[in-house]
């Protein structure tokens, strides 16, 4: 089990440097890197808990986990911010002060796990500081409420038509993920996940990492007033990127080359465009 950890953990990492590279640095890419680092960071010290021998090792281990599981859904959020650009500043700066400030908590004493575990335990008495596991829940399910609503009310892809597709894929991620939470709530041992959580972790990776590929999520975006604009020109628009796949593609395209946007988005712009000249086709290449 501790191997299987450590492997998602090394995977997960793997999956967010391909993105990063990929990308060449985009804005969406290092914050997804940083997204998997955390992610990462509380995996391997959850599997710990299974090789541990004694309960005195497994709260350790358990502490440490929950050094960095606070910092998730920030960072979910952040990457949210990065997909969309539409997120206040000023929210994602308090989701990323709440999530220290939980995280600093665990680090001076165990009243955050304990507080969890007695929440879920009616056999154990909540007292003290561990009253602290409240607003610590309030905090998780407001942050991923709030990353949510942000990419469902998000106009990201609606140029390029893609929309549908990329938020379609971003919910099987977002589902795939949530089976760790199942994971948790089954499991014998109050938050000592099992078999599942690292599996649904990887598993939502790879789909945003395919995402990233397919549809180029994590490139930057449009604004907003560009893509209504390019919406609605009477003259068919193509944008393509550095690799020559189409990313965006306006209905007069569509209606032009007769083909939908799940057709056109993600393929090669040469399949589509080329020059006619002195009775030769040559097929359009990307520069440099």
């Amino acid at each position: 089990m501790v191997l299987l950890y450590v492997a998602s953990a090394i995977l997960i990492v793997g999956l967010g440097a391909g993105v990063f590279l990929f990308e060449r640095f985009s804005t969406g890419s290092r914050r997804f890197v940083v997204l998997t680092l955390v992610t990462a960071a509380w995996l391997v010290p959850l599997g710990m808990t299974h090789g541990a021998l004694t309960r005195a090792d497994q709260d350790l281990w358990l502490r440490i986990a929950y050094l960095m599981i606070p910092l998730t859904v920030p960072a979910l959020y952040w990457v949210a911010a990065a997909l969309t650009a539409s997120a206040p500043r000023i929210s994602v700066r308090v989701l990323w002060g709440l999530g220290a400030a939980f995280a600093a908590v665990n680090a001076g004493g165990p009243w955050l796990v304990d507080g969890l575990r007695s929440l879920f335990d009616p056999a154990r008495p909540v007292v003290g500081l561990a009253w602290l596991a409240v607003p610590y829940l309030a905090f998780q399910l407001v942050a991923i409420a709030l990353t949510i609503r942000l990419l469902v009310t998000s106009r990201r892809g609606a140029f390029s038509g893609a929309e549908r597709q990329e938020k379609i894929a971003l919910a099987v991620a977002a589902s795939v993920g949530a089976l760790a939470l199942l994971d948790f709530a089954l499991a014998e041992a109050p938050f000592r996940a099992g078999l599942l959580t690292p599996l649904a972790l990887l598993g939502a990776a790879a789909i945003i990492a395919a995402a990233g590929l397919r549809y180029r999520i994590f490139a930057p975006v449009h604004s907003v007033a560009t893509d209504e604009v390019l919406r609605a020109m009477s003259d068919a628009v193509l944008v393509a990127d550095g690799l020559g796949r189409i990313r965006g593609v306006n209905p007069a395209a569509r209606r032009l080359l007769g083909r939908s946007e799940g057709q056109l988005v993600g393929k090669p712009v040469r399949w589509f465009v080329g020059v006619y000249e002195d009775g030769t086709w040559s097929q359009w290449e990307p520069l440099g």
